[in-house]
């Protein structure tokens, strides 16, 4: 892995309500481990990312592989990592960048360069909070936020993603990993048509669509709208009835 040298790991930790869960308290110590101890760049899927201090790569398929534990203990141990503050996450279509909040405070020689990478790192984490305080999403209600997108082409913008969420919320449909793995095909195959994830949401939150599929959008199949291909459909069965009523009275 190329990882070298050591961290500091306080006995306080045993205090600490982490260390009640053992996936948690693993998870956690994992991450003190894996977090740079400065910044570097690195080629991810193709994509040369910067990773500052305090920072790593996650992704749930290759943290289940090195850890053992499974992807669904894995999103619900970084979700409760994240709403109690002790990481940030920045979310790409491809991985998350995790933030350790207070890595300095804990990691620091009091040298300069840690002084910088405080900055930074709280930076980062502020961004990767950003997405749950957009105005009127509550995303610890609906649990988007620790919920796997990889599959997704892209990732929509903030103000686009927030209003779809919004939308589902008031419809009572609930985001699930099945919804999403849903979506990833459907988004797939409207991506092919030069359609964005931006466009599929935004027609979905217009029309107060819980579900979608690519033929519903303009370019596909001619229908802009479910509802307006069950109306036709139920024209064109109306015209057979009538048909068979006249057939019967000759």
């Amino acid at each position: 892995m190329g990882l070298t040298g050591w961290v500091k790991n306080h006995r306080e930790i045993l205090d600490h309500w982490v260390s009640q869960d053992p996936h948690m308290f693993a998870l956690w110590q994992r991450m003190i481990l894996e977090a740079n101890h400065q910044e570097t760049k690195k080629m991810f899927n193709g994509t040369l990312t910067t990773i500052r201090r305090g920072e790593l790569v996650f992704g749930l398929e290759a943290w289940e592989a090195k850890t053992g534990i499974s992807k669904k203990i894995l999103r619900r141990c970084l979700k409760t990592l994240e709403d109690e503050g002790m990481v940030g996450r920045q979310r790409t279509n491809k991985c998350s960048i995790i933030s350790i909040v207070n890595y300095d405070k804990y990691q620091s020689s009091g040298s300069q360069e840690a002084g910088e990478g405080q900055a930074e790192g709280k930076q980062r984490a502020s961004k990767g909070q950003h997405r749950k305080n957009v105005k009127n999403v509550e995303k610890k209600d609906i649990g988007a936020d620790a919920l796997d997108y990889s599959e997704w082409p892209e990732m929509p913008t903030d103000q686009v993603f927030a209003d779809w969420l919004q939308m589902r919320k008031r419809k009572k449909a609930n985001v699930t990993q099945t919804v999403i793995n849903r979506f990833a095909k459907q988004l797939k195959i409207a991506k092919g048509r030069g359609l964005s994830v931006d466009d599929c949401l935004s027609e979905c939150v217009v029309r107060n669509w819980t579900g979608f599929e690519a033929d519903w959008m303009k370019g596909g199949d001619g229908y802009s709208d479910p509802m307006a291909r069950d109306t036709q459909h139920d024209e064109k069965n109306m015209e057979f009835q009538r048909e068979l009523i006249r057939m019967t009275r000759q």
